[in-house]
């Protein structure tokens, strides 16, 4: 089942940054919607896996409204280390140049009023 609202990032670990590469969500509702995730995550408890080793992590996080049921996918392999990563996604993270410039044909076809 395709999930209802979504956002997918790259983290890079050496600039420390999030880039937002795919959602449907709008810009003002993304660090809402990340930090609604990781409360969903709370009492999951530990994780003593070795995370995999990468300068830059992918992270997929997705609800699905009937239930409010989120669900984390990423490449990182150990669960507190990703909640780290969503956590510093949160206070810093920015839009891919190609999500800008798929918004911005989005806002070619639809102008607002002015």
């Amino acid at each position: 089942m395709k999930a209802d609202i979504y956002a997918e990032f790259t983290y890079n670990i050496k600039k420390q940054e999030a880039i937002i590469q795919d959602t449907n969500i709008k810009k003002e509702l993304i660090q809402d919607f990340l930090l609604d995730a990781l409360r969903s995550q709370t009492g999951r408890g530990h994780d003593h896996s070795e995370p995999n080793k990468k300068n830059i992590y992918q992270v997929l996080v997705e609800c699905n409204l009937y239930g409010d049921l989120f669900s984390i996918y990423s490449n990182i392999g150990n669960k507190g280390l990703e909640t780290g990563l969503i956590l510093a996604a949160t206070n810093n993270w920015k839009l891919s140049k190609s999500l800008l410039e798929e918004i911005a044909k989005r806002d070619e076809n639809f102008p607002r009023f002015a």
